[in-house]
């Protein structure tokens, strides 16, 4: 991220009252919407240049009359980037469909949380076919699903075919991404009959 100039290394320095539990940024619109960024004193986190960030204080329900305190920022130092593992997994269900012409069908994509990631994951797909002609159309619904850290959620891609449509196997590739994570993918083949 530090060779991107949209993204600087930033060190957060405080100290949280009594009654703060923790201390965390969102970003609501232009960039990682729905991501919450844990902060931890002196710890670096990487911060967009495009979009304005607010803060998340969580205290503890027995705290009355909150404090105040004061958030300093310092320039961070840029690390040697290393492989960011999955932050999460798509699985189609089913994997194949046989679809008569004119018909449609379904299949579920189940994405899951490894470990603490959560956010928005939003789908797009690409379809391969050899000598192929007219192709199912595909929808999407929802387009974009909330993942809490360790749980999961889920999509359906539906497949309808024109009754005019040629007999061909179509192989499609569902893609997950979201925030600053590896995509993910699951695939799915078409055969239309």
């Amino acid at each position: 991220m530090c060779r991107d100039p949209q993204y600087f290394p930033l060190v957060p320095i405080f100290t949280l009252p009594r009654g703060y539990l923790t201390l965390s940024l969102t970003c609501p619109v232009n960039c990682l919407a729905g991501q919450t960024i844990p902060l931890k004193s002196g710890n670096t986190v990487y911060l967009s240049s495009w979009g304005g960030y607010d803060y998340i204080a969580v205290l503890n329900n027995s705290s009355a009359g909150a404090s105040g305190f004061t958030v300093s920022w310092r320039n961070g130092q840029c690390t040697p980037p290393r492989p960011t593992p999955p932050a999460f997994k798509l699985s189609a269900s089913p994997t194949q469909l046989s679809i008569p012409r004119g018909q449609s069908a379904t299949s579920t994509i189940t994405v899951t949380s490894l470990g603490t990631f959560g956010g928005m994951i939003n789908f797009t797909w690409q379809s391969s076919c050899n000598h192929c002609g007219l192709t199912p159309t595909v929808t999407i619904s929802p387009a974009s699903v909330f993942l809490k850290p360790g749980g999961s959620n889920y999509t359906v891609v539906s497949f309808a075919t024109d009754p005019s449509i040629s007999p061909a196997t179509i192989q499609y590739s569902v893609y997950g991404y979201g925030g600053l994570v590896p995509d993910s993918s699951a695939n799915i083949d078409v055969v239309v009959t």
